[in-house]
């Protein structure tokens, strides 16, 4: 091939600027020799600032026609070859050598450096995008594994936990474990539970009364004189006195101010809160309040005397939990093996070098 006859160590200086400037290169430059004389022409005419319109981009064409010469040498060689190839292949054609596409590819893929390596570049893009979409898979598999482990782990804990009067006690009879206001201590700490309450009442007034009027006879006299019948019936009503009798009565109405459980643990007191503003006695919350301020206490003394486990089975112990960690740790496994499996770049087929025992039975059969 030409290329083989005009290698790149071959060419001089010249010959090397000369292909670097090629490609629309010395277009740009042309064209930006044209703007820049314009420009300097409108400055020299006084322009002023606008004529930098001019200068600035044909300083960026001309910039873009030589910025070849400014790499470096190994891809201005690469490119270099590049287009020696190019040059080649247009000369077979034009001297009637023909070759297939699949030859024509391979030896683009073997004397083109600058296809080979967007060629590599491909391969080495999607052999990574499989391997992190791989790893990123198992990842995710291994992630949500932990995830259930913890789930489930919480489950189990609560499944082990029983609550009285909503919550306000909770106790664990498999861990022998109380809990009052998040606080956790074994049933024996217990030494005693009571009462607190803060009892007071408001006071309720109502009032009660009636209103009489007495007509005045001498008023309507009076009136009558004046003014005659109609005036009788003015002054009569105008003069009349008016007697009320009002009754005033109030009621002392009994409330709560405050109630609660005292709980002795070891000495430290802890209070279970079930009423903190002021509410009627008669009023529902109180009644409710009272009768699971009773629970709880009758609760806690029979936990106090429960027996506390010695031994009891750990949550992390339990099957389904151990199913769990075997799985994470299969995972993890698999993941090691994965990370370990790095991508293997390899040739595309339809570019590596035919066998010398097929190429010979594909010369054979052109002969035949």
């Amino acid at each position: 091939m030409e290329l083989k006859e005009r290698s790149f160590d071959s060419l001089s200086d010249k010959d090397k600027r000369k292909i670097l400037l090629s490609g629309g290169g010395i277009i740009f430059d042309i064209l930006g020799g044209l703007l820049l004389l314009m420009g300097l022409l409108a400055l020299a005419g006084g322009a002023g600032i606008s004529c930098l319109v001019l200068i600035i981009p044909a300083l960026l064409l001309i910039f873009l026609g030589v910025k070849k010469l400014f790499w470096k040498k190994e891809k201005q060689r690469d490119y270099i070859i590049s287009r020696l190839y190019k040059q080649s292949v247009k000369v077979q054609k034009k001297n009637g050598i023909y070759t297939s596409k699949e030859e024509k590819n391979r030896m683009r893929f073997e004397e083109d450096p600058l296809f080979h390596d967007k060629v590599m570049n491909s391969v080495h893009k999607n052999e990574d995008a499989k391997y992190d979409a791989r790893i990123h898979r198992i990842e995710a598999k291994k992630q949500k594994l932990i995830k259930g482990r913890i789930s489930k782990i919480q489950s189990i804990s609560n499944a082990r936990w029983e609550n009285i009067c909503g919550g306000k006690l909770m106790y664990s009879p498999v861990e022998g474990k109380v809990r009052i206001n998040q606080s956790e201590t074994v049933f024996s700490s217990i030494k005693g539970a009571e009462l607190n309450v803060e009892n007071s009442y408001r006071i309720e007034t109502h009032e009660s009364g009636k209103a009489r009027k007495h007509a005045s006879l001498g008023g309507a006299v009076a009136g009558g004189l004046l003014l005659g019948r109609v005036g009788a019936v003015a002054g009569g009503i105008g003069l009349g006195k008016t007697k009320t009798n009002s009754i005033s009565t109030s009621n002392f109405i009994p409330t709560c101010n405050h109630l609660g459980v005292m709980v002795n643990i070891n000495g430290f007191m802890s209070e279970i809160l079930l009423i903190s503003h002021t509410v009627d006695q008669s009023s529902i919350t109180y009644a409710s309040a009272q009768r699971d301020a009773q629970e709880i206490i009758t609760k806690l003394r029979l936990l106090a005397q429960t027996p506390v486990p010695e031994t009891f089975p750990k949550v992390e112990e339990e099957s389904s939990v151990l199913d769990l960690d075997a799985q994470i740790t299969e995972a993890e496994k698999e993941l090691e093996a994965a990370k370990a499996d790095t991508p293997k770049y390899e040739t595309p087929e339809k570019y590596r070098p035919v066998p010398e025992e097929e190429n010979i039975e594909k010369q054979g059969f052109k002969k035949l």
